[in-house]
């Protein structure tokens, strides 16, 4: 375990804007504990649905969470005071197939209904790149405000969908192992000698 950390120190490194030099003896791997999360808290892509196929660019998504509050600080773990944490607070990490992530965490749709009733909370917004014709997965999971994903049972939420057309390319078994990753990355506010994730 404590090669990934150092690979993901090295990682870091490159991603800063001001790279230290090539020398292994400032990197530091620290085991730390898993922080708490609660088996509650679940997620699910609404749009697009699995295996539609979409005519064009612009590309809007839409998500649904329970249990989890977007743009609330993490400030409740330890961890928050130790490593860097983002302005964003806590967001949903979305990943379009391999490409680095983005944060969502801006105002949900209104999860009343005509009643006055609590349904859910969800969030709609348009994709910030174009996608190429063919087939798309888009990975969603939680993050703390330190970037530290949330690993519960229904915190994970997977889609594949087409543009343009349908192809025959394989779809994504979970039953096998499958990574996923997010941090370090150049969304977080890194500063020399300060740890990270």
């Amino acid at each position: 375990m404590n090669a990934i950390f150092a690979c993901l120190m090295l990682i870091a490194a490159g991603i800063s804007e001001k790279a230290p030099e090539a020398n292994r003896s400032n990197i530091r791997t620290m085991p730390v504990v898993r922080t708490p999360e609660s088996n509650t808290v679940i997620l699910k892509i609404v749009l697009p649905n699995e295996g539609q196929v979409l005519s064009a660019n612009p590309v809007w998504m839409q998500f649904r969470i329970d249990g989890f509050a977007l743009q609330a600080a993490s400030s409740q773990f330890d961890r928050a005071n130790d490593i860097a944490v983002s302005k964003m607070g806590q967001t949903v990490h979305i990943v379009i197939d391999n490409q680095p992530y983005f944060a969502i965490n801006e105002p949900a749709l209104d999860p009343f209904d005509e009643g006055g009733s609590y349904y859910d909370t969800r969030y709609k917004f348009e994709i910030p790149f174009k996608l190429k014709e063919g087939m798309h997965t888009i990975r969603a999971f939680p993050a703390r405000s330190f970037g530290e994903s949330l690993k519960g049972e229904g915190a994970f939420a997977v889609r594949t969908f087409y543009l343009g057309k349908q192809s025959d390319n394989p779809r994504i078994d979970l039953s096998q192992p499958y990574l996923t990753y997010n941090e370090p990355s150049s969304q977080m506010n890194l500063k020399e000698g300060q740890p990270i994730l």
